[in-house]
């Protein structure tokens, strides 16, 4: 198990530093057969992979678990079929409609995009106010197991300049680093490519 040791190591040293400062950690296992792309770029480029298998992924849940035991985050997975449910961890939506009704819901334009009521309580076992949703949000374009809401993406592929070897926003490095240099020379456009 060393390769998930390893990694719970770095996961532990980022999470040690950003204690106290966020609330939440996400994660998810790489698919990398699942992304064309990004198995092409790691291939293209020989970097050595290999895919999570469930044992692989239970020991780094449990692990992950006992590690935040001393961050008190709230442990989410982005799109994965695994049931970690036993080590607190629960399946997330990154683009999350409960977030927002948590942090946002003075914002009555946006409450009623995502199709929220409140409704004052008025009995014994519901004094306080109820929410109810009328509205599944569920982004039907996504993959099945992504929780996310609709929402509009303002990123364009080809453009990040960091280059990472298992990107899938980038099919061609050469493309990134043109795009970038246009969007150096012209920043204040109203495309990300300077365009």
């Amino acid at each position: 198990r060393s390769g998930c040791d390893d990694l719970l190591s770095k996961i532990e040293n980022i999470g040690d530093q950003l204690k106290g400062y966020t609330e939440k950690l996400v994660f998810s296992y790489a698919d990398i057969r699942t992304y064309r792309k990004v198995q092409a770029n790691l291939e293209k480029n020989d970097v050595a992979y290999r895919e999570f298998e469930q044992e692989d992924m239970l020991y780094i849940a449990e692990n992950l678990a006992k590690l935040n035991s001393k961050w008190g985050l709230a442990l989410a997975t982005c799109g994965e079929k695994i049931d970690i449910d036993q080590f607190g961890i629960q399946h997330n939506k990154c683009i999350d409609d409960d977030l927002m009704i948590k942090y946002f819901s003075n914002d009555q334009k946006l409450m009623e995009f995502l199709g929220v009521e409140f409704v004052q309580g008025g009995d014994l076992f519901n004094p306080g106010v109820t929410i109810i949703k009328r509205k599944d949000n569920k982004d039907k374009g996504q993959r099945q197991l992504c929780g996310c809401i609709v929402s509009k993406d303002i990123g364009e592929y080809n453009t990040c300049p960091h280059l990472c070897e298992y990107c899938y926003a980038n099919a061609s490095k050469d493309a990134a680093v043109r795009n970038w240099q246009q969007h150096k020379q012209n920043p204040y456009s109203e495309t990300i490519i300077g365009r």
